[in-house]
């Protein structure tokens, strides 16, 4: 007979710890928001550019593929030395950068 102490546990599966929200550098809602959890759902193999846009779109619905690309190429521009850095990611560009790999393959580095 089991006693009401040796009851079974249940074990709980935990979900993969992300920081994203904690490494986004930009407001809550933004197309640029969405764009870097893209990315950095994506930081260890990278993603192609027009995955990153097709993703995006399913959920930026009120945005066009054009300002979808607009904005990627804003925050996708952060190189490492810092020195290339649109006016919109200045800020930004201090905790992260985007490595441009191969075949249009988008890598996001944290700093």
């Amino acid at each position: 007979m089991e006693s009401k102490t040796d009851k079974a546990v249940k074990t709980v599966k935990k979900s993969k710890p992300t920081d994203v929200k904690a490494s986004n550098p930009y407001r809550a809602g933004s197309s640029y928001n969405v764009l870097f959890g893209i990315l950095f759902k994506h930081r260890d193999k990278g993603i192609r550019k027009e995955q990153v846009i097709q993703q995006a779109s399913k959920i930026l619905k009120d945005k066009t593929e054009t300002q979808i690309g607009y904005s990627l190429s804003v925050i996708s521009n952060v190189s490492k030395d810092g020195l290339k850095v649109h006016k919109s990611a200045r800020k930004a560009s201090l905790s992260y950068f985007v490595e441009r790999a191969g075949d249009n393959l988008l890598k996001l580095h944290i700093r």
